[in-house]
């Protein structure tokens, strides 16, 4: 049976919760069915190079440009995708990524492109001008021969402000590999390298420092908590360009000593293990791996009610839903969970068996091969 080539095209593969998301995809298709091909159009990254390590046989290309400005780039995206026979072109939707694959897809005839929206609501950072000509004209055309939304609510939006036709649309949820996170973790160990006093309380949260994951809140949120319960710490998980006006913030508020800032973790498992209460107080969110990833630790969510995640987290079930940019009702949230460790574990069971039921990596994997099987016929 002749294999599909699909070509994964991405701007670069450091960690982050999309390119988590494609390394998943592309680490567990079936290879008897499926030849993945990867492709930065610059560096490779962190999460890369483990994805190399640990799986034999994918080939990959990067640093094809130096510069969004370097048409040099196309040249090489064309003899990539001719080299490999590229049965099916599957880009991350961005600028870059979606205007010179699909140009490249069309003169080397490419049988299908496939993109992944992850812009969740319509706010001024998604509807930057290259953002509007981009979903307005290009996605909307039929260049694009399927769309991926990450959930219903999502379908729902790109279709009302994005213009994308409805039948030209799937929808896959993420996944979440479940058994990684109960693995068991030497938690004493790493709470000792990290710093941390073992009878204090952990908050944490994982996403990329920028100014929409609502860090600004949390720090706010830190502060009211430590005024009513001062044995927690607050670990954030990731990086970003806003780490050092944040790391200024943790000063300016006097709660440096109880904030941590961990940086970008490969095994994320571990860290999220120590959390008491995990929190996602973005601005906007199509659907959040990070609160998947907690719902699969076991752990209880808070998380501003925007986008999908009141697809995922269930208000007083598996966590609590907050208004977008409310310090109080965040702080308010924790300090119930702090204090009731019965109902934190509570929310953090239910929150798991509804990762079982709806969002495991196996599911999210039947449901990509489904379609690459189709659009490959």
């Amino acid at each position: 049976m002749k294999k599909t080539n699909i070509l994964f095209l991405l701007l670069s593969f450091n960690l982050g919760g999309t390119e988590n998301h494609m390394f998943q995809i592309i680490s567990n298709l079936d290879r008897k069915k499926f030849n993945p091909v990867v492709c930065c159009l610059y560096d490779f990254g962190s999460l890369g190079m483990k994805l190399v390590n640990e799986n034999e046989g994918i080939e990959v290309y990067y640093n094809l440009m130096q510069s969004k400005w370097d048409v040099s780039g196309v040249w090489k995206l064309l003899r990539i995708m001719k080299k490999n026979n590229t049965d099916i072109l599957f880009m991350i939707n961005s600028p870059l990524t979606v205007v010179w694959g699909i140009l490249c897809a069309k003169l080397t005839g490419v049988g299908a492109c496939i993109t992944r929206m992850t812009i969740a609501k319509p706010t001024p950072i998604s509807h930057a001008t290259r953002w509007r000509i981009i979903n307005k004209t290009v996605l909307a055309s039929p260049l694009i021969d399927m769309i991926i939304a990450q959930a219903d609510s999502h379908k729902k939006i790109l279709i009302e402000d994005e213009g994308i036709k409805p039948q030209k649309m799937e929808v896959v949820y993420n996944g979440v590999d479940i058994e990684r996170f109960q693995q068991p973790v030497d938690k004493a160990t790493l709470r000792a390298k990290i710093g941390l006093n073992p009878y204090f309380s952990v908050v944490g949260i994982v996403a990329r420092l920028s100014i929409e994951k609502g860090h600004t809140v949390f720090l706010q949120a830190a502060r009211k908590i430590l005024t009513a319960y001062p044995d927690v710490y607050f670990l954030i998980v990731g990086d970003g360009k806003q780490r050092g006006e944040l790391e200024e913030m943790t000063r300016d508020l006097g709660i440096e000593s109880n904030v941590f800032f961990l940086g970008a973790i490969i095994d994320i498992h571990q860290v999220i293990s120590l959390f008491d209460v995990a929190v996602m107080p973005s601005d906007f969110e199509a659907v959040s791996n990070a609160i998947l990833e907690y719902m699969a630790a076991s752990k209880p969510v808070v998380a501003t009610g925007v986008g999908s995640t009141p697809e995922i987290v269930v208000d007083r079930e598996t966590g609590y839903l907050i208004p977008c940019g409310d310090a109080d009702a965040l702080a308010e949230a924790v300090l119930r969970l702090l204090k009731d460790k019965g109902l934190a574990e509570n929310m953090g069971r239910a929150g798991r068996k509804k990762v079982e039921e709806k969002f495991t990596l196996r599911k999210m994997i039947e449901r990509y091969e489904s379609i690459f099987t189709s659009l490959s016929r």
